[in-house]
């Protein structure tokens, strides 16, 4: 880590005050760096994973391992995936973040409350019963986490209102769950609203907004294709119908609310640039997007992507290396997590 001072502020998560950063604290030989009641690092960024094993059994502890052997740095935040009413911070995510040895990780769960029944019903109560115990898993939890609820809704909107599922009913959702979650006394979530992020997705970004009161970061999910020549482009792709970015959106729209990329990685498949675009990261992200407060690398694949650092894309090892070389940047360890030694 750095010289910098850490100061943790404890404090109620579920406070509505609006994070405000300096963006001055980001430069190089700050001093001073805090850790505010929402989780945001007031000097650099946090830099963080998801990476369920290559075998695709979702193994967390294998995957960490696996990516760990690509990436030297500890990660600042573990992000992992859950469905349905099973209480949550499980023993082994509790196991992974709080590794003997460094800094402990800052947990971050994607949620969906419920998968067999639609937005409208789980509003009107329905999952209630399980959202009472996941309440009672984050109550018991010792440290802040980040949680989102139902992320990247915008491909699962259906406009047929008989469904249950539309930009209405999401919102309906996402406030009927953090309200429940309120309720129960959890006062240790600090809430994260997860969007897909795409060009393609933004006439109902605003409609899926769920309000300032219930959201304390913005989130999206942003990959480098082909076409996607520098770091900047990746981080803000607007598209012809006028549609600006989704950075340049969430800032408009709620200016100083801390941005996450909850996901993000490059298609190694494809991306001949993306060791040479990678290390844009630090310098891109100081002087020109200054909100984004984390981000949370998605070492995985899927159909249209493949972002894995050990797979065997055509870009993986020399991407692999790049990335440890970010990982490691002086940007990314301004400010030591909560609870570091």
């Amino acid at each position: 880590m750095t010289s910098c001072t850490q100061t943790v502020i404890q404090s109620d998560a579920t406070s509505t005050t609006r994070n405000t950063f300096d963006t001055d604290s980001s430069a190089t030989g700050t001093t001073g760096c805090e850790v505010t009641p929402l989780l945001v690092p007031t000097c650099g960024a946090w830099f963080g994973v998801s990476s369920p094993s290559a075998d695709g059994r979702y193994d967390y502890v294998r995957g960490l391992a696996e990516y760990e052997a690509r990436v030297d740095e500890r990660p600042d935040i573990l992000h992992f995936y859950q469905r349905g009413g099973e209480p949550f911070p499980a023993p082994e995510h509790i196991a992974l973040a709080e590794r003997a040895g460094g800094q402990p990780s800052i947990l971050h769960f994607a949620w969906k409350p419920a998968t067999d029944m639609s937005w409208r019903r789980i509003a009107a109560g329905e999952a209630d019963e399980g959202i009472d115990r996941v309440a009672s898993g984050l109550s018991a939890y010792e440290r802040q986490l980040f949680l989102t609820i139902h992320h990247e809704p915008e491909n699962d909107v259906v406009d047929d209102s008989t469904a249950g599922m539309t930009a209405d009913d999401y919102v309906d959702m996402y406030r009927h769950v953090v309200g429940k979650l309120r309720s129960a006394g959890v006062n240790n979530v600090v809430y994260v609203m997860n969007y897909m992020g795409f060009e393609r997705w933004a006439p109902i970004v605003d409609a899926l907004y769920p309000g300032d009161d219930v959201v304390d970061w913005i989130a999206y999910d942003p990959y480098a294709f082909e076409r996607h020549t520098t770091f900047a482009h990746m981080l803000n792709d607007p598209n012809d119908a006028g549609w600006p970015g989704f950075y340049e959106w969430a800032t408009a729209k709620m200016p100083g609310t801390p941005i996450m990329l909850a996901e993000w990685g490059f298609d190694l498949a494809t991306n001949s640039r993306a060791a040479d675009i990678v290390r844009e990261a630090p310098d891109t992200l100081r002087t020109q997007f200054p909100a984004i407060k984390a981000l949370v690398y998605w070492n995985d694949r899927a159909r249209s992507i493949d972002a894995r650092l050990s797979g065997d894309a055509a870009h993986a090892n020399e991407f692999a290396d790049a990335l440890n070389e970010v990982a490691s940047h002086e940007y990314f360890a301004m400010t030591p997590t909560p609870g570091t030694p």
